[in-house]
């Protein structure tokens, strides 16, 4: 796991503390309730506790989503028109910073999407470290 070579590599020694989860962590639907659902496969314990194994070596979790309806991967949803529950789920999982994408998301312009997810993770009252992707 790459959270262990970080440490027994003493990459965090360093300031590598983050670990990130790029695009297609999710399934390609949300479950009953609109909330994300991580891959089944890739983490069948879900990504609480991967972040909980995170911390208890000392290093810090990011996850990706995007500001459209889809990601760029086009493999699971993104979180337009979901951000204050999307926020409120990368804040219940601990997550410490977020990429936020910008694809599939029709006419509509990063700077009216982006403040959006902004004030939604503001909200939550967990510091997430907020990354914008923009191409």
């Amino acid at each position: 796991m790459a959270v262990d070579a970080i440490v027994a590599n003493a990459l965090d020694k360093l300031g590598y503390i983050y670990v990130n989860i790029d695009d297609c962590w999710g399934e390609a639907a949300r479950d009953v309730d609109g909330n994300f659902l991580p891959s089944k496969t890739n983490f069948p314990s879900g990504i609480k506790p991967l972040a909980d194994y995170m911390y208890s070596k000392g290093l810090k979790i990011g996850i990706y989503t995007d500001a459209g309806y889809f990601t760029c991967g086009n493999t699971m949803p993104g979180s337009l028109g979901r951000e204050e529950q999307d926020a409120r789920t990368f804040a219940s999982w601990e997550i410490d910073y977020l990429k936020y994408d910008n694809c599939n998301h029709g006419d509509n312009k990063p700077t009216e999407r982006y403040p959006i997810m902004t004030r939604a993770s503001m909200k939550t009252g967990r510091p997430i470290l907020f990354s914008l992707c923009e191409w």
